[in-house]
């Protein structure tokens, strides 16, 4: 009597297989969750970057970054979130764009992370009239800001 060949895979293969498949995920997914967070926080600077361009316009055509005695406002331009329109395209803002000082000569804008979004690393990116570019996280503006 001779015995059939074996088909498909044994147990130690199949352990082998899944153990390999969950060493490579728990090297990828940190990973790609520090993409995600960085992404997104390129995505505030350059609502950021929006914002001060839209104010020196202002500052350009009314010699004051307050035309009319009130601060430009950055929900009707679509600048209140990161991503830009994010409550109007019924996705989730991942930071809340408001201006942390303003007057005729000067402004502060800024980028807080909003809930369940955070960047422990950064945490809220600020832009003033000067150019001077801050973060309240650890990794301080040079990191957060790519300098």
């Amino acid at each position: 009597m001779t015995r059939a060949p074996s088909q498909g895979f044994s147990l130690i293969e199949l352990v082998v297989t899944v153990a390999v498949f969950a060493l490579l995920a728990a090297i990828a997914l940190p990973n790609y969750q520090r993409f995600i967070v960085q992404a997104h926080r390129g995505e505030a600077k350059t609502v950021l970057l929006d914002a001060a361009h839209t104010l020196e316009r202002a500052l350009t055509a009314s010699s004051s970054y307050t035309p009319s005695n009130a601060a430009i406002d950055l929900a009707a331009l679509g600048l209140s979130t990161s991503p830009k329109n994010a409550t109007n395209n019924g996705s989730t803002p991942k930071y809340a764009v408001s201006y942390a000082q303003i007057s005729a000569s000067s402004f502060t804008v800024q980028a807080s992370p909003q809930a369940p979004f955070l960047d422990a690393e950064c945490g809220t990116l600020s832009l003033s009239h000067t150019g001077v570019k801050n973060a309240s996280g650890a990794a301080g503006a040079a990191h957060c800001w790519g300098q």
